[in-house]
């Protein structure tokens, strides 16, 4: 037996809405912590949206969505993924604090999450994800395969420029948030040889310090730390444990299921958002929240933000 943990995120660039870490932990037969968890699960996952056969799509969550192509695709995959791994998926609320426990008190204090109720899915057919994971469940309980944990981290707006504040850079707080969760699940997880992959963090290619810091207590050795690859190790020889933060790390398939969580859980949030400023400012166009269009939107909506009381914090991320 052995463990896998991918993690990826989502909304690193915008100024509006959250950004998401989230990381998934699969228990794998102990040969396939090197292999291609995609060659081993090919009859019933595929990383080719363009698939038309009865598979589970995981792959980058740009392959999987777009403003233009809609949500479906993605929502249809997310959510038979967290069915399998047993996330109760039925509402957007208790979403977010099924997937981060701690989100709770951070959407208390904003208008367009605190009251907002919505049922899931937003567009997929709940008869196509019941069909996918029943499929999708039973082969991979044939190929001993289980998807443990589904686990996120949703940082909004006040909470990222605090986290800036402290770290210094937009980079070290991802790097910061990424590595707290992973700790959480091995904690949680970890009690067989480990391998963990993380996505490059803003170009850095040096996470010693960083990894010291969260497993004080490990003598962790350095293998490489290049441009493609930096990789770690630590542990016993029963109990070792892998870490690399590789560039377009979501080629690895628990970090792609990461990737489309992430993706999955900021068009929710996003969602909420455009939903309750189109209440307030009729006709007003929707956003994304990346920069350009982000600053559009400030300006459209700066009246009604000061009548309602709205505090800047609440709004604006400011890397």
């Amino acid at each position: 037996m052995a463990f896998l943990i991918g993690t990826d995120e989502a909304g690193y660039g915008p100024n509006l809405g959250p950004l998401v870490v989230t990381a998934t932990v699969w228990q794998v037969p102990e040969n396939a912590r090197e292999g291609d968890l995609y060659a081993l699960l090919s009859h019933s996952v595929s990383d080719d949206p363009k698939d038309q056969k009865k598979k589970l799509q995981i792959a980058d969550s740009k392959r999987l969505y777009s403003r233009g192509r809609g949500i479906r695709l993605l929502e249809t995959n997310v959510l038979a993924a967290l069915q399998i791994a047993g996330h109760a998926t039925e509402a957007w609320g208790s979403l977010f604090a099924n997937l981060d426990p701690a989100v709770c008190e951070q959407i208390d204090e904003v208008p367009w999450y605190k009251r907002y109720r919505r049922e899931l899915p937003l567009a997929a057919i709940d008869a196509d994800i019941r069909e996918l994971t029943k499929h999708v469940a039973d082969d991979w309980s044939r190929c001993d395969v289980s998807l443990l944990a589904v686990q996120s981290k949703v940082i909004f707006p006040r909470r990222f420029n605090q986290m800036v504040d402290e770290f210094g850079t937009k980079g070290a707080a991802l790097s910061h948030i990424t590595l707290q969760l992973v700790t959480e699940l091995v904690t949680r997880f970890a009690d067989a040889p480990t391998l963990i992959s993380c996505d490059k963090h803003g170009g850095r290619n040096r996470y010693y310090s960083l990894l010291q810091h969260f497993f004080a207590t490990e003598a962790i050795q350095v293998v490489a730390e290049a441009r493609d690859a930096s990789i770690y190790r630590w542990g016993s020889e029963t109990r070792h444990t892998e870490c690399q933060f590789v560039a377009k790390g979501e080629r690895f398939l628990p970090s792609a299921l990461a990737s489309m969580v992430s993706k999955y859980l900021r068009e929710l949030a996003m969602t909420a958002f455009n939903e309750y400023w189109q209440e307030q400012v009729p006709g007003i166009r929707s956003t994304a929240g990346y920069p350009q269009d982000a600053k559009r939107f400030l300006r459209e909506i700066s009246e009604h933000q000061e009548r309602l009381g709205i505090a800047p914090a609440l709004l604006w991320r400011k890397r």
